[in-house]
């Protein structure tokens, strides 16, 4: 055979999009780091479980799931294989990995600067996860959080294992809602408003988002995609941002099916739940009714689901930030405002210099919610001047509250955990007293 023809095959191969029960091709892969060669043959890996993981440097997710696959890949040894595979050149990725020194690098192979296996497994979103037998054959196309030790002890074990594909995003913005459900488009320009409730659909996304169809207007579209019940009745009482019910104990769910109101905390238990549980919404109304699009999304939940739900203060356990001694030292000395806070960076600090300390908290309450902690963050010091402040990148990238309040500490700020009241939201199977 030719070289060309060679060239040939091997670019319709790798233009190929492929799926489960496909063999996966022999493909040699360049670009390789933290392995015994610069190259690798995932071919070579035949005789054990294969896990490609898609991966990128500013995603969060694919960072914060670095232990876990490290620990895997620890705890079955010879029998399993992860692969790491980003986009991202190979001198950038090492960059990105010296610079990151307080990041968990798990101990497999990286396959850096990538086209061949993207191509061959198209997808918008990371961690993306491709599990391969040990005879080469593609089994699941699948979500990141499905690489549980549980299921992976199933799959060695022979067990059944129905993991959901993750299938090639189609972007849906429910521009064309008929269409979403097997409609007739040629009908969409006589719509005056709707609301529309689908389970979640494998493969199709629409935009979680509150947007108006005619711009400049006021918000008059809400739209959610795979969203649990819970979930809908915070979008529905939050009303654009009035309350916050984002912190897991300000929605109190006082219900006999309260397991169908909200995601399940073994991940082993979320494509089944997210079939049968979760939904996609979508509610447009008239222009001219905008200022009655939250509560018409409220009735629609009440109509569509029938629980009840209030807003009410409660006392919850709060992190509460307050000013417990001399705090001249946050007083700003001037120049530049500047801040490392919001992005992702190997800083082994984070700083907030000239910036008034209302930035800290929402940043601070901001990498609470996004590292899971149970509770909200109020802001108690009534400081309004602009401070200087430097914390640990370790205590602030992973909200460490011991170490962020013995930090705060030495800048006469309090961090503490106290019944607070609060605004919180109770949905409920019956009306109930809010006495």
């Amino acid at each position: 055979m030719t070289a060309i023809a060679v060239l040939l095959l091997n670019l319709n191969l790798f233009s190929q999009v492929l799926k489960p029960g496909d063999l996966i091709p022999d493909l040699l892969l360049s670009n390789v780091i933290n392995y015994n060669s610069e190259q690798l043959n995932l071919c070579d890996f035949k005789g054990k479980l294969l896990i490609i993981d898609f991966w990128g440097t500013g995603c969060t997710a694919c960072l914060k799931a670095f232990p876990k696959i490290d620990s895997l890949q620890q705890l079955f040894k010879d029998k399993i294989q992860f692969v790491a595979v980003n986009s991202q050149s190979k001198d950038s990725t090492i960059r990105f990995f010296t610079k990151m020194r307080h990041l968990k690098k798990p101990s497999v192979p990286f396959i850096t600067g990538d086209t061949i296996l993207s191509n061959l497994f198209p997808h918008d979103y990371i961690p993306h996860h491709v599990w391969i037998d040990s005879t080469g054959t593609i089994r699941f196309i699948t979500d990141g959080y499905n690489a549980t030790a549980e299921h992976i002890t199933d799959f060695l074990n022979g067990n059944v294992l129905s993991l959901a594909e993750k299938k090639y995003e189609v972007q849906s913005y429910f521009d064309s809602p008929m269409e979403a459900i097997g409609g007739n488009s040629k009908w969409l320009g006589y719509l005056h408003s709707y609301s529309l409730l689908l389970h979640c659909i494998s493969g199709v996304t629409f935009s979680n988002s509150v947007t108006s169809t005619v711009e400049g207007n006021r918000p008059n579209k809400i739209s959610q995609t795979c969203a649990s019940i819970s979930q809908l009745y915070e979008v529905a009482y939050s009303e654009g941002g009035k309350y916050d019910f984002s912190s897991p104990n300000t929605i109190i769910i006082n219900s006999k099916e309260a397991d169908k109101l909200k995601h399940p905390a073994d991940l082993n238990k979320w494509d089944e739940w997210i079939k049968d549980y979760s939904y996609n919404y979508e509610l447009v109304v008239p222009p001219a009714d905008a200022k009655y699009l939250y509560k018409k999304m409220r009735q629609d939940l009440h109509r569509y689901f029938g629980y009840t739900a209030i807003v009410t203060k409660r006392k919850v356990k709060c992190a509460v930030l307050s000013i417990s001694g001399d705090i001249s030292r946050l007083k700003s000395r001037g120049g530049k405002s500047k801040s490392n806070l919001w992005v992702i960076s190997g800083d082994s600090l984070k700083y907030i210099i000239n910036e008034p300390l209302e930035r800290l908290v929402t940043a601070l309450s901001m990498k609470a919610k996004s590292e899971g902690f149970p509770m909200p963050f109020i802001d108690k010091t009534n400081y309004h001047q602009n401070i200087d402040m430097r914390l640990s990148a370790e205590a602030f990238d992973n909200f460490d509250f011991n170490k962020l309040k013995k930090e705060l500490k030495s800048c006469g700020l309090l961090l503490e955990q106290k019944n607070q009241e609060t605004m919180v939201l109770i949905i409920s199977d019956h009306k109930i007293s809010t006495r």
